[in-house]
């Protein structure tokens, strides 16, 4: 595998997850959270500590409720903000720990300072459904960046009372924000999917929305092609997860070509949280390239970010134990 250069550290405390930190005057970094403490993963891999506010740390972009975007219209583009609101004590499965769940989609157009001046459109679920979701996913055009970069729409997570999860992508329309793709439940309730992201992992241009379903039992590694109206699986591969009970941080995982053919793979944890695997799709099939790391310390989080400055996206994972680990491609 075409991985790059690794490096690894141990750092003292209590790893949560990747954030990223904004510095006066320079560059956000990446930083582990540790409690009420953020520590940058590039200067921690170069044996410094450089310890942040984690007041001005945010999740990453992938890992965030809300996108702001422009959609292309006449006189000039407008600026929105699509994020999950409206907190309700509905029926969901708890899998945040949290005894709430988002039950609307809402689409608001913002002022040029980036302040809400008013809600234009509203999605709100009935009540035996909710959005189990705490990240809404920006899709963007294949191939070259549109002149709309709100792209084709907004992944989430909706959730049935009785049958499940589903994937609902949303698109923006005249007016307003319409489903514009549905995935099938799972089938029962209490059954849950993740997403870890949206890319050409098969090789053919296209973008296929990559997730896990059930990642807290049989942990179903899935490509899924969107087609019409249609949100649909094509291949499969049991044994990995992105997911832990009780906490809000989802999607663990990275796309990115490891393999080095050109077109991206999955990194994932497997089940057990013990290794961190490559999964390739190139060709339409999922299977299983091979483990960049295993370890008795539990995977606690995995991002792709640029961790050097060189405007090419790094791996980096840590553990339960302290230990950070970077391959530099």
């Amino acid at each position: 595998m075409d991985v790059g250069s690794a490096r690894s550290v141990r750092i003292e405390g209590k790893p949560e997850r990747f954030v990223v930190c904004d510095q006066a005057g320079r560059a956000p970094v990446v930083s582990v959270m540790l409690g009420r403490r953020a520590v940058a993963v590039a200067h921690a891999l170069g044996g410094e500590t450089m310890a942040l506010d984690p007041g001005a740390c945010e999740p990453p972009v992938s890992a965030r409720p809300s996108v702001q975007c422009s959609v292309k219209r006449a006189p000039q583009p407008m600026h929105v903000d699509v994020r999950l609101a409206d907190r309700a004590r509905r029926a969901g499965s708890g899998i945040f720990g949290e005894r709430w769940e988002y039950r609307s989609l809402r689409l608001r157009q913002l002022s040029g300072d980036n302040v809400v001046t008013w809600v234009d459109h509203e999605v709100e679920l009935p009540l035996d459904e909710v959005f189990e979701d705490r990240i809404v996913r920006h899709i963007d055009e294949p191939g070259a960046p549109s002149a709309d970069s709100c792209g084709i729409g907004f992944l989430v997570i909706r959730s049935h009372v009785r049958q499940g999860a589903a994937l609902t992508l949303y698109a923006l329309s005249a007016s307003g924000l319409e489903a514009r793709a549905v995935s099938e439940p799972l089938g029962m309730r209490e059954r849950w999917r993740d997403v870890i992201g949206v890319a050409d992992v098969v090789g053919d241009g296209r973008r296929r929305i990559v997730e896990v379903a059930e990642p807290h039992g049989a942990g179903r590694l899935q490509i899924d092609d969107i087609r019409g109206a249609r949100i649909e699986p094509e291949s499969t591969l049991d044994g990995y997860t992105t997911h832990r009970l009780g906490n809000s941080r989802q999607g663990i995982g990275a796309l990115l070509d490891v393999t080095g053919d050109g077109v991206a793979d999955i990194v994932v944890p497997t089940s057990d949280w013990k290794c961190l695997a490559v999964v390739t799709a190139r060709g339409g099939v999922l299977r299983e390239a091979g483990r960049l790391s295993c370890g008795t310390a539990p995977i606690v989080d995995v991002l792709a970010a640029d961790l050097n400055g060189d405007e090419r996206d790094d791996l980096v994972a840590v553990r339960a134990d302290g230990t950070i680990e970077a391959w530099f491609r």
